[in-house]
């Protein structure tokens, strides 16, 4: 049960700041995803469900209350947070660098997936594609790995340390 509350905290508490602060701390027309950020850290250290879980549920909290065709944010995470789950074992960062590397490549990705499932589905109204953008935000979100990695690591550790004491 107390797995599940920090789950769904963890994931309350990051929309928010994806709604509320990330629009504040915007660069022109580059903001940082910290849904996306958080999901390859979760999936990084709690493997590929979990991940694949928090990127469905953070992406359709995203669809839910955004203009965007509702699913296709969940989509993109859920897959997002697989594939980085898919690396727990393979990848074993000492240091927030290696999370920093990947959350630039899985935030490139996520776009490209999620532009590629709007041409797909023949959504109009999506925004224009622009790779300048696209790299804006991955490299804002690589940035934003600095604080999220730590603090979700902290969390996972002691989410251990409680199921291993119980």
């Amino acid at each position: 049960m107390h797995r599940r509350l920090v789950f769904i905290t963890l994931l309350l508490v990051t929309f928010l700041m994806q709604v509320i602060v990330a629009p504040e701390i915007s660069i022109g027309k580059v903001k940082p995803d910290l849904l996306v950020v958080v999901t390859v850290c979760l999936g990084l250290l709690e493997g590929p469900s979990t991940g694949a879980l928090f990127g469905f549920w953070g992406g359709f909290l995203a669809d839910v209350f955004s203009t965007s065709i509702l699913g296709v944010s969940a989509f993109t995470q859920a897959l997002v947070g697989f594939i980085a789950g898919e690396l727990k074992h393979r990848i074993v960062p000492t240091s927030v660098i290696w999370p920093m590397g990947l959350v630039f490549l899985f935030s490139i990705l996520n776009e490209l997936v999620r532009f590629t499932t709007w041409i797909s589905v023949g959504w109009d109204a999506r925004p224009p594609f622009n790779f300048a953008t696209i790299m804006g935000i991955a490299l804002y979100n690589t940035l934003m790995t600095i604080l999220a990695y730590p603090l979700t690591r902290r969390l996972a550790e002691r989410e251990e340390e409680l199921v291993l004491f119980k």
